[in-house]
């Protein structure tokens, strides 16, 4: 049975029916199997943004806040992203004690379907702007250089370094394109390889990355993917790899897989 035929998706149910449950658990294992590494070679988390939640207070007045939420990448699953949508929504009609309650309430329901660690953090709309800047993160863009688009990839054979020398730079793409497996609609994203070693090609892995442009698969398999081919392919003795997708229902999500034990500072790209 298609895993989709199991959930709410492309039903129509009422307010009432909708709770923890409607949340879609997807296993991370089954894409892993398919990457070019043995075991997991890297760490990392998947950033989820909602702006869309919202509840009522003891006294029945509207709430409203955004959610950061933070999925270990050690976590069994990951969840559909439209699930997270309808449950995050189904929010609007409860009354809750506080936002610590709110935040609560969703890290522990989280919890028991990723089967994995899970932080949320609510933030004012002030807040938000204050601690998420929108800012392009330092490094090299690849989108003026003019290569030949392969558009039936992901091509990782292409990947190469050059020279011996030892480098260590970020090089970044605001035209990750993927499609989403279950509606076959498109996810655009800003993705940054950030690394040290040999110098990697800057032409082929341009290339490498628009050649995700027919691709599907989900934003956290998408990014684990690019990690394990650069890493197989260019062999840097760090590296890690972070794609902000743009939202799509009121959700961004962006996972970031390292294995230099750095984690990111909390901005947004332009687009988000």
């Amino acid at each position: 049975m298609d895993m989709y035929q199991v959930t709410h998706l492309g039903r129509s149910v009422q307010d009432s029916d909708i709770d923890a449950s409607v949340l879609n658990p997807i296993a991370r294992v089954e894409a892993r199997r398919s990457l070019p590494m043995t075991g997991i070679p890297f760490s990392g988390a998947d950033f989820w943004t909602a702006y869309e939640l919202a509840w009522l207070d003891q006294n029945g007045m509207p709430k409203l806040a955004i959610a950061d939420i933070t999925v270990a990448c050690e976590s069994e699953n990951i969840i559909e992203s439209k699930s997270m949508k309808l449950y995050l929504n189904s929010f609007y009609k409860k009354q809750m004690e506080s936002v610590v309650a709110v935040a609560e309430k969703i890290r522990s329901e989280l919890c028991e379907v990723l089967r994995g660690s899970v932080a949320v953090e609510l933030f004012t709309l002030d807040a938000f702007r204050e601690q998420h800047p929108i800012k392009t993160q330092e490094g090299y863009c690849l989108d003026d250089h003019r290569v030949e688009p392969i558009n039936i990839g992901p091509a990782p054979e292409i990947l190469r370094t050059k020279g011996h020398k030892q480098v260590s730079e970020t090089l970044f793409c605001h035209l990750l394109r993927t499609k989403c497996p279950v509606t076959s609609q498109p996810d655009w994203a800003s993705v940054y390889i950030m690394y040290r070693g040999k110098s990697i090609d800057r032409d082929t892995l341009f290339r490498y990355i628009i050649s995700y442009r027919e691709h599907s698969d989900f934003h956290e398999q998408c990014v684990e993917r690019i990690f394990c081919d650069i890493l197989n392919y260019c062999n840097p003795t760090e590296l890690t790899v972070w794609a902000r997708f743009l939202r799509r229902g009121g959700l961004d999500i962006n996972p970031y897989r390292t294995n230099s034990g750095m984690y990111p500072l909390r901005i947004r790209e332009t687009r988000q």
